[in-house]
């Protein structure tokens, strides 16, 4: 397997709106053309109806989790740590940083709470493997262990759900079919459950992403070929993307834009470097 194969992930990040559920998926599909790997961003409904091609070259290999839909433009990481971005109808604008700080949290994955004062990301244990869900302050500093888990390989995916009290996490590890989808409650952790699991083939990154209004989450990597959905208790998991390299993905919860539409960037604030991937 080529060395982006092995290195194949499902992004799977959701941006919530008030009182609107997702309205399409976004992800990102791999080919080797020419003698090269080649990266192209693709669009579909939710129910993965009206499939396209929307950017046939992407440029270097998206990082891992690292796609995100804010404004007009999707926002991922290449594989020089760089921000990159391009129009929603498919105009690559290179390197660019988004302007929202909680967006630049959620390309590595690392989301902040929507009052900007608790910052959720994995730990490491001894031998440097991700595990445990640690919560810290704005700055990522003072963490404790929100929710001990199990060892995960190479990622964990974070996802918050502060309408309804819920912090949700997905990953897998070597050995067989090992996704995993959990949940527990935001406040302290408690009634931890698994809400979906064997969906993913080894240490594959998973990843994950809410559509809270519309009552889904989904997630997907590269081992199954394909994106899923459930309801947001794990129940009526279905297929929604097959056939298809899937290396990266993101829910957009508004309308598919017109090609001459615009729509107003909304600033929050600016970036803080130490948001980062620890």
């Amino acid at each position: 397997m080529c060395a982006a194969g092995r290195l194949s992930f499902v992004t799977v990040l959701a941006l919530a709106a008030a009182g609107a559920s997702a309205q399409s998926i976004y992800w990102v599909d791999y080919d080797f053309e020419n003698s090269r790997d080649r990266f192209s961003l693709h669009r579909s409904d939710l129910d993965g109806g009206n499939r396209r091609e929307v950017l046939h070259d992407m440029g270097l290999q998206p990082q891992y989790a690292s796609l995100e839909v804010f404004g007009d433009r999707i926002y991922w990481i290449d594989f020089n740590n760089r921000p990159v971005a391009a129009t929603l109808d498919g105009v690559l604008l290179g390197p660019t940083e988004p302007t929202d700080p909680q967006v630049y949290a959620r390309l590595y994955d690392r989301p902040i709470n929507a009052a900007g004062t608790q910052t959720y990301f994995p730990g490491r244990n001894n031998a440097g493997q991700l595990e445990d869900i640690l919560r810290g302050d704005f700055e990522y500093e003072n963490p404790v262990v929100l929710v001990p888990t199990r060892e995960f390989s190479p990622n964990v995916s974070i996802v918050l759900d502060e309408a309804n009290g819920h912090i949700y996490w997905a990953g897998a590890w070597g050995g067989g079919d090992t996704g995993l989808i959990q949940r527990a409650n935001l406040a302290d952790g408690s009634d931890a459950r698994t809400l979906v699991e064997g969906f993913a083939m080894d240490d594959f990154t998973v990843d994950l992403a809410l559509d809270v209004a519309g009552g889904k989450m989904y997630w997907g990597n590269h081992s199954r070929f394909k994106i899923q959905r459930a309801n947001l208790d794990g129940s009526g998991v279905e297929d929604v993307v097959t056939d298809t390299y899937v290396f990266g993905m993101t829910v957009d919860p508004r309308p598919v834009p017109e090609p001459a539409g615009g729509v107003v960037l909304l600033a929050a604030g600016s970036l803080l470097a130490r948001r980062r991937r620890r």
